[in-house]
C-alpha cells in the first residue's frame, strides 16, 4: 500500500473507532502511473497512542517499496530486480499485475470529506463519497498499465542517496545516482494539542514541528462514526488543503503541501462531532530526486507521517 503501514495499524495499537483501515481499499501511485516509469519511495511513521498512565507512546515504522510500470504493449519483464543504496532492501519486483482505468473507487462505509483550515466550516461542506466512487486525489491512468513491485519493512532509518541498480532478464540493466547524503527522513511530530482528549464541538488548533530542508507539510485527520455496536456507519476525514481529498488515494503530495514555514492549523468546529477518536496527521516530504529522461524515468520519494489519536467528548 504505497510503501506506507497501512492505516489499520493504528486500530489495533490505539483499540478505539478512529478512522483508518475501513476508509478505502489500497490504491496505487496514480500521481506517476505512466509507462516505463519507476518510483522509489521511502516512508517513516511515527504514531503516537494515548495511554492509561495519561501519556502517549509512541512507535516507528520505516518502509521502502518500489513500483515499475511499463505498458502492456512492451515486452514482458521477468526476473526483476531493484537494488537502492541499501543493499539490504534489494528485491525482487513482482509483476505484471493489470492496473486499470476502472481501479480507485471507494469500498466500504461513505467518506464524509471537509478540508481547509478555519474555525468554522465552509459553506458547500462537506463532500460524501459513496461506496463505488471515484476518490477525490485518484488520477486514474488513461490506458492499462503492467506494475511490478515490491515492499520492505526496513526495521530502521536507511540511506536514500547513494546508486539505485536495475536489472531483469534479457540484458536490462539500469544505474541511477542520487547525489548528497540523505537519509529516511525523520518525523514532523504533531505538538498540540498536548492533550488525551479533545472536544469536537469546538474548533481543534493543532502544530507540529519544524523539519529543515522539507519542501512543505500536508496535514489531515480522520475519525469513525459507528453504531452501538461499533459498525463504522460514515468515515469522516478533513485535510488542510483546499479541496476534497482522500490521502490514501494519494500518493504524490507534491500538489498539496503547504508551505514548509507553516506548522499549524485549526479543524474547523463540529467537524468530528460524533466521532469516539480522533487522529490528527502531518505528512512532510523532501524535493523528490528525478530522472525523467531516461528509460525508465526515476522519481525518489522520501516521505514522513507523524500521527496522534485522541479521544474525543462534547463540551456544549
Amino acid at each position: 500500500m504505497r510503501g506506507w503501514v497501512a492505516l489499520g495499524v493504528v486500530l489495533l495499537l490505539a483499540g478505539c473507532g478512529g478512522g483508518g483501515g475501513q476508509a478505502a481499499k489500497p490504491v496505487v501511485d496514480t500521481h506517476t502511473a505512466t509507462a516505463n516509469t519507476l518510483v522509489v519511495s521511502y516512508s517513516h511513521w511515527v504514531i503516537s497512542v494515548p495511554q492509561d498512565s495519561g501519556q502517549n507512546a509512541s512507535q516507528d515504522f520505516f518502509t521502502y517499496a518500489a513500483h515499475l510500470w511499463t505498458s502492456p504493449s512492451a515486452a514482458l519483464l521477468t526476473g526483476v530486480k531493484l537494488t537502492p543504496p541499501a543493499a539490504t532492501l534489494a528485491d525482487t519486483l513482482v509483476g505484471p499485475q493489470t492496473i486499470d482505468p476502472a481501479d480507485g473507487t471507494l469500498t466500504g462505509p461513505p467518506n464524509v470529506i471537509y478540508w481547509g483550515s478555519g474555525t468554522a466550516i465552509a459553506s458547500g461542506q462537506p463532500t460524501v463519497v459513496q461506496t463505488g466512487a471515484w476518490m477525490p486525489g485518484y488520477i486514474h491512468p488513461t490506458e492499462s498499465l503492467y506494475l511490478y513491485d515490491a515492499a520492505k519493512d526496513s526495521g530502521a532509518t536507511e540511506p536514500v542517496s547513494g546508486d539505485y541498480h536495475l536489472t531483469a532478464d534479457g540484458g536490462v540493466d539500469h544505474t541511477w545516482h542520487v547525489d548528497g547524503a540523505n537519509v529516511m527522513l525523520d518525523a514532523a511530530l504533531v505538538t498540540a494539542p498536548d492533550v488525551i482528549v479533545v472536544d469536537t464541538l469546538h474548533a481543534i488548533d493543532f502544530t507540529w514541528s519544524d523539519l529543515p530542508g522539507v519542501k512543505g507539510y500536508y496535514a489531515y485527520a480522520e475519525g469513525d462514526v459507528t453504531d452501538a455496536n461499533g459498525k463504522v456507519l460514515r468515515h469522516v476525514l478533513w485535510n488542510i488543503g483546499a479541496t476534497p481529498l482522500i490521502f490514501d488515494a494519494v500518493y504524490d503530495l507534491t500538489p498539496y503541501l503547504v508551505p514548509a514555514t507553516q506548522h499549524g492549523a485549526t479543524i474547523p468546529a463540529g467537524v468530528f462531532y460524533g466521532c469516539r477518536s480522533i487522529q490528527i496527521h502531518v505528512a512532510a516530504m523532501t524535493p523528490p530526486a528525478q530522472f525523467l529522461t531516461t528509460s525508465p524515468a526515476l522519481t525518489v520519494l522520501n516521505t514522513s507521517l507523524s500521527s496522534r489519536v485522541y479521544a474525543t467528548f462534547t463540551q456544549k
